[in-house]
């Protein structure tokens, strides 16, 4: 594309903003993707609202101001528009999904945990949507469930160590240290540079009591990143518990 024409189209695409109703919902909305494109997502967002506002029926148009709202941390916004969408089309899996995200990014975890089952319902194998359920289910405190949701994720993609490290986290919140340990060790095995998962296998070694094992993990952790404040202070936590052995 010329320069002249990319001028040509942004102009367009500043003018759909101001009175979407002199061009096409299709031609507005491929303003709108090029706008977010060249980084212009307020634009962009400002003309997805119109065509929205006189189109409410318009899935795509509910779904892309939906997804802008969301990039622009307007979560209210992005709940309300994801809702259309998902009116318009109830049965589409990844509407109920984006819904979700942005019940969750507002604080709405009951609500989030209901529009992830719908979106697990439409697609029942969907390992990014066992995680997200999962993890909402840990904030709702209701482990048992975000144990089998993490679990089956887990047993989908064997090679996730986002699973296995929210595995981990599940069990440990729920007592049980050596299953804990275990998912942590496979997701520091999968990803042995990730200092979240480190310190996630440091925690539930010092919870089972493995004091020793703790250790060795801390200064592999330092070793990763050796002037890491949190490493070094569960380090010295860790040698403490070991003096009172």
């Amino acid at each position: 594309m010329s320069r002249r024409e990319r001028r040509r189209q942004e102009k367009r695409a500043r003018q759909a903003a101001k009175n979407p109703q002199h061009v096409s919902v299709s031609e507005a909305l491929s303003l709108a993707g090029q706008l977010y494109e060249s980084g212009e997502l307020a634009q962009a967002a400002d003309i997805c609202k119109r065509v929205a506002k006189a189109a409410p029926t318009h899935f795509d148009a509910q779904q892309l101001h939906g997804i802008l709202s969301a990039e622009l941390g307007r979560t209210e916004t992005a709940v309300e528009a994801f809702q259309a969408a998902a009116n318009i089309r109830p049965d589409d899996s990844s509407i109920h999904f984006n819904l979700a995200n942005a019940f969750d990014e507002f604080g709405q975890w009951e609500e989030a945990e209901t529009a992830y089952s719908r979106a697990l319902e439409l697609k029942p194998n969907d390992t990014d949507t066992l995680i997200n359920l999962g993890t909402v289910q840990r904030k709702l405190g209701r482990l048992d469930h975000a144990i089998q949701n993490f679990e089956r994720s887990v047993s989908l993609n064997e090679r996730s160590a986002l699973a296995h490290s929210n595995l981990g986290h599940a069990y440990l919140e729920n007592g049980i240290d050596d299953k804990a340990v275990s998912s942590f060790e496979t997701a520091v095995a999968l990803t042995p540079k990730s200092l979240e998962y480190q310190f996630g296998l440091i925690n539930a070694l010092n919870s089972a009591k493995d004091f020793s094992a703790a250790e060795t993990a801390c200064r592999k952790t330092i070793d990763l990143e050796p002037d890491n404040a949190k490493a070094h202070n569960l380090l010295g936590q860790t040698l403490q518990n070991l003096e009172r052995l």
